[in-house]
């Protein structure tokens, strides 16, 4: 576990910032370190004490946001933490697929541990932080936010005024519920998750019986995953529909089990006793909200709750404090930069918001599924295109052209599947809706580009300085 991070009494503060972050984890932490190093006054307030566990979290980490975690300097420490998870597989409705990540691997870092190294680089770059702290309400002045109320666990109140209050409270962000945060995008959550850690047997990820070190299965509706965590533990978890629940409710374990006995690959291991109790995970939506307003932004779960099947929380946390830092530190107007950093944001977060809804869909009969993996199981350059939509380094829906599939799918139902022809139109539909949305995201991004001259993407790094 991460040394506690130092704090400071009130007495011995200034009362007033650059920024105000509410929430102290892995968006809020690693904003503040990259605020702190470009030389903004940075406070950051967590109502837990720190650092503590993130028990609602299964904690994957894409490539992408291990490169944030190498630019503050932490990716030593998270590869001694965490084995790397160089393989996948992903067996969907039948069809088996191998992919090996050997040059962008996963890892799976318990949250205690990567939420503590966050605090610890962003106080030791300048920024500081009051855990066990409750932020009752915002300070507003003419319609704008300017600083927040607090109180402390020894009951003590106080103001503190700033330029800027960022949400990084997560999916029941009351930052974003006392600003108005409107819903852009939204959908009820089908599924509920439940997990726990298994101390990993002997060849996990590099053995025949143990071929990848990320397993990822669905059959009918029934999904379920496995990583290689912290530890040398397994994290293995199964995603129950809504209807589904109540049994894993009265009887987590058991549940769990019952479900996973089912994957062959699994099965040994959860016969065994876990090594904590069975977590469990009830979203109830999944949205995209509007992230900036007068003085308050929004990063992470705050602006943008995915789909736990997609894995990737904690790497969009990571990306959007690095842009949002870049934003904030380039010196352009700061309306205009935050909602340049907004449009950004959209447009490199959609396509996997998206994603996840489709992965996760109930009622997929699988056909077209089972038919394209078995394609790209065959294909290594479809392999590498389709392993990179999953860790978050391409675009799902531009990994096929439609003429390359509908050949597929006219070819399968000539020998015998005409049923893959609906699932093929449909999915189509899809598609093209979910690219008019991006297309749509992208022109707002573009239009603001040209007059601000910098900006997201520009050459310098406030994580790297």
């Amino acid at each position: 576990m991460a040394e506690p991070c130092t704090r400071h009494e009130p007495g011995s503060m200034q009362q007033r910032y650059d920024a105000v972050i509410v929430g102290a984890r892995c968006a809020g932490a690693s904003l503040a370190a990259c605020l702190a190093r470009g030389g903004m006054k940075v406070l950051m307030v967590d109502k837990a004490r720190m650092p503590s566990d993130q028990v609602l979290s299964t904690n994957t980490l894409h490539a992408t946001g291990v490169s944030v975690l190498d630019e503050l300097g932490l990716g030593r420490r998270l590869r001694e933490l965490c084995p790397a998870m160089n393989s996948m597989r992903y067996d969907w409705f039948g069809a088996i697929v191998d992919l090996d990540i050997r040059d962008r691997p996963e890892y799976c870092p318990r949250r205690y541990a990567l939420d503590g190294l966050l605090q610890d680089v962003a106080t030791d770059s300048g920024a500081e932080l009051w855990d066990r702290t409750k932020v009752t309400g915002l300070v507003t002045h003419g319609g704008k936010v300017s600083g927040v109320f607090l109180t402390r666990e020894d009951g003590s109140a106080h103001q503190v005024q700033a330029d800027l209050v960022v949400g990084a409270d997560g999916r029941a962000s009351r930052v974003a519920q006392w600003v108005g945060s409107e819903e852009l995008l939204g959908y009820a959550a089908p599924r509920g998750m439940y997990w726990s850690y298994w101390p990993a047997p002997d060849g996990w990820g590099s053995s025949n019986n143990f071929p990848a070190g990320m397993y990822l299965f669905r059959k009918g509706d029934h999904i379920c995953v496995a990583f290689h965590a912290q530890d040398d533990q397994v994290l293995i978890g199964t995603l129950p529909l809504n209807q589904e629940i109540e049994p894993f409710r009265q009887r987590p374990l058991e549940s769990l089990r019952r479900r996973v006995m089912n994957v062959p690959m699994l099965a040994d291991i959860v016969s065994q006793a876990p090594s904590e109790p069975v977590r469990g995970y009830l979203a109830q939506r999944y949205f995209v909200r509007r992230p900036v307003g007068p003085g308050w932004l929004l990063v992470g779960d705050a602006g943008i709750h995915k789909d736990f099947v997609s894995g990737d929380g904690i790497s969009e946390a990571l990306l959007q404090a690095k842009s949002a830092a870049q934003c904030l530190l380039n010196g352009a107007p700061r309306e205009r930069a935050l909602e340049l950093w907004w449009r950004h944001r959209d447009v490199e977060a959609l396509p996997l918001f998206f994603h996840g809804q489709d992965i996760a869909e109930p009622g997929k009969r699988g056909t077209l599924d089972r038919l394209v993996l078995s394609r790209v199981a065959a294909d290594p350059a479809l392999k590498r295109r389709f392993a990179g939509t999953l860790i978050r380094q391409s675009n799902p829906y531009e990994m096929l052209k439609p003429s390359t599939a509908a050949g597929w799918v006219l070819s399968a139902a000539l020998r015998g599947e005409p049923q893959v022809l609906g699932e093929f139109l449909s999915r189509g539909k899809r598609i093209s809706t979910v690219r008019r949305e991006l297309a749509k995201r992208q022109a707002l991004l573009d239009a603001l580009r040209e007059p601000l001259q910098g900006g997201v993407g520009a050459k310098q790094n406030p994580a790297a300085a």
